[in-house]
């Protein structure tokens, strides 16, 4: 139905351990050119929240109580953790 959430998605990736493959992505004006570095073993933590309508904000805010999803992991997280224009390390 009509069920708003909202959810959290965070990773962490050590460069020192996990450098990352570098990907051909298109650009517009030289076609598929190596320009993105990607991960797919980046430290993934997700929540999740059900939002429901505050008539006195004229917002959605959460809902009381725990969240739906509290804090769910996986090491198998797909990241950008760098490229073009960016090649150093992101912080």
């Amino acid at each position: 139905g009509n069920v708003k959430f909202e959810v959290q998605v965070t990773y962490t990736v050590d460069p020192t351990e996990t450098p990352g493959l570098v990907f051909r992505a298109p650009t517009p004006d030289e076609g598929m050119v190596y320009f993105c570095r990607d991960t797919f073993d980046a430290q993934t933590n997700l929540t999740l929240w059900e939002l429901e309508w505050d008539p006195q904000q004229e917002t959605f805010v959460r809902k009381e109580g725990p969240p739906i999803i509290d804090g769910a992991t996986s090491r198998q997280g797909g990241a950008e953790i760098g490229g073009g224009p960016w090649w150093d390390t992101w912080t």
